[in-house]
């Protein structure tokens, strides 16, 4: 306790944190850090460190207690480097004059209390210069607690220090944070930060950063490290814990945020596939944007012929437009479900099937195809093979035939894609076609509700209430203009009405988005919240006055 005050314990804070999480159904990630041991040892301070370890040996002790006797839990104790004290305690000898105390003597004093002398750790041995003690090289070491069934250091591409002690391994502490996310989901954290955040900083148009915080074009700011923006630079925004970051001259903003403020976020079409195409670690299908990746490689050439792809999460298609990847997609999956497909109709392959059938090699290998097959021959008969081989040709009948064959299937292979895409087309349009009437009933009824407010048939619920009703939302939009002639035009949706007004003078729009604060968008007796109000400048006044719902005297 730095400050003199009552503060809660690093095991305290722990316990509470545990008890909070414990509640979530989804499972929870905690992190606890002495924070202290860095910069204490920096100054060449044990009896800081020391405290701050026996603190963090405390906390370790809750955690431990929580995770005995669960199935679901573990606990990593990892540091992330060395910063000068060497670890090993000296030994002490008889008769020997040397005046350095064992970091074992040390250590008890400090956790009798009986030590708070500065001087008594200076003489400590330490393994960098001093004053201030900087990171070395030394390796660390990490502790794990793990249930049965969990497999530890083996997920670890780990190397063993020596054959003689397999206890001991050495392991690159890059490796731990994604090691944890793969007990936590198959999900890599990569995919964890596509699907949650969008790199603003590279998308044009959007804002600016500048000294550790973002300013959007509407005039929202959210800073580094915080999961607090403020909408228009006035309202804070909580995101609930999801936090914008600055990393590698990049700013992300939670995609939440982005839809806050109506700022559409389009999925990136370049980069790789995760992982390598073999079957231990094949190209990773997971999101949106995977998948985009994947159909224009197809389409610049790439090839996929004998590489493993997982697809292993659900995929949100609406947020891909167009049928053209579709498509694509459908023919790379018929030709290269198997390695023989991308050679099936040239005239060598015709060639192995007819030798593999003159020379009965397909009874031969009745488990192989024919390329498999044709391999397996070659290799045990490597002298009647290419004797055999340069003599097989087919006739110009079987030729024709096969020219016969490939016409046939490539036109069936169209009419079934041409069968797709009208299919999809329909269904499409159905469901526009629905979508349109419920959009056009939801409208109607609002339409409905604020006439009755603007015929002064609905009392409004006055300042006295922070939510609104339509009569509410017609003053506060007269208000805007006092005096003047008030050109309203509506948009809902099933989450929220907006109100976009101006006047003939033209002088600004101002944009009002209320949503329900309990029911359906258009029912009666729906009470709204104001949750954007702001001067627009997407939209001029024009853009209003040829295309507007109402008006307001």
């Amino acid at each position: 306790d730095d400050t003199g005050k009552n503060a809660a314990t690093l095991a305290e804070m722990t316990e509470l944190s545990i008890d909070m999480l414990d509640k979530s159904e989804n499972g929870f990630f905690l992190m606890v850090e002495g924070s202290k041991v860095d910069y204490a040892c920096h100054g060449g301070n044990l009896i800081d460190s020391t405290s701050e370890y026996i603190a963090f040996d405390e906390a370790f002790k809750v955690a431990l207690d929580y995770a005995k006797g669960r199935t679901d839990t573990m606990i990593v104790v990892v540091p992330d480097h060395n910063t000068g004290l060497k670890v090993t305690p000296l030994k002490e000898k008889a008769g020997s004059t040397d005046a350095r105390p064992t970091m074992l003597t040390v250590v008890e004093k400090i956790q009798s209390g009986s030590s708070t002398i500065v001087s008594d750790c200076s003489k400590l041995e330490w393994s960098a210069s001093k004053p201030t003690h900087p990171h070395t090289e030394m390796n660390v070491p990490v502790f794990m607690y793990l249930p049965d069934g969990v497999s530890g250091i083996d997920k670890l591409s780990a190397n063993k220090i020596s054959e003689s002690d397999t206890s001991k391994y050495v392991i690159a502490n890059t490796e731990i944070a994604p090691y944890l996310a793969s007990l936590i989901s198959e999900r890599t954290l990569s995919y964890a930060t596509k699907e949650l955040y969008a790199p603003v900083s590279k998308m044009n148009g959007v804002g600016s950063y500048k000294d550790g915080k973002f300013t959007f074009s509407d005039g929202t700011i959210c800073k580094a490290n915080s999961d607090v923006a403020k909408l228009q630079g006035k309202d804070n925004f909580d995101m609930g814990g999801e936090i914008c970051l600055y990393q590698n001259d990049i700013f992300y903003a939670p995609k939440k945020l982005l839809d806050k403020i109506g700022i559409e976020y389009e999925i990136p079409v370049d980069g790789n596939l995760e992982g390598e195409g073999t079957k231990e670690n094949p190209y990773i299908i997971a999101t949106a944007t995977d998948f985009t990746i994947f159909t224009n490689k197809l389409k610049d050439g790439t090839t996929y012929e004998d590489k493993y792809i997982k697809q292993n999460a659900d995929i949100d298609m609406t947020q891909i437009t167009g049928y053209l990847g579709i498509i694509v997609v459908g023919l790379a999956i018929f030709f290269i479900r198997r390695r023989i497909y991308t050679g099936w109709f040239t005239p060598f392959y015709y060639r192995m099937e007819k030798f593999c059938s003159d020379y009965k090699v397909y009874q031969r290998y009745p488990d192989c195809d024919t390329v498999d097959a044709f391999i397996s021959y070659g290799n045990e008969n490597p002298y009647e093979f290419a004797r055999q081989f340069a003599a097989t040709h087919l006739t110009v009948e079987e030729r024709k035939q096969k020219r016969r064959t490939m016409v046939i299937i490539v036109g069936i292979s169209i009419l079934i894609m041409v069968a797709i895409i009208l299919a999809i087309t329909l269904i499409v349009s159905v469901q526009t076609a629905m979508d349109n009437r419920k959009n056009e009933a939801r409208t109607v009824k609002v339409l409905e509700e604020l006439q009755l407010a603007i015929d002064g048939e609905v009392e409004p619920l006055g300042d006295q209430s922070e939510y609104y009703n339509f009569a509410d939302m017609v003053n506060r939009a007269k208000e805007s203009f006092p005096g003047e002639t008030v050109y309203y035009k509506l948009v809902t949706t099933d989450e929220y009405v907006s109100l976009i007004i101006t006047t003939e003078k033209k002088k600004n729009v101002y944009f009002d988005r209320y949503m329900p604060v309990d029911g359906n968008v258009g029912d009666e007796d729906v009470v709204y919240k104001l949750e954007i109000s702001m001067v627009s400048d997407a939209m001029q006044p024009d853009d209003i006055l040829h295309n507007y719902t109402g008006i307001l005297k």
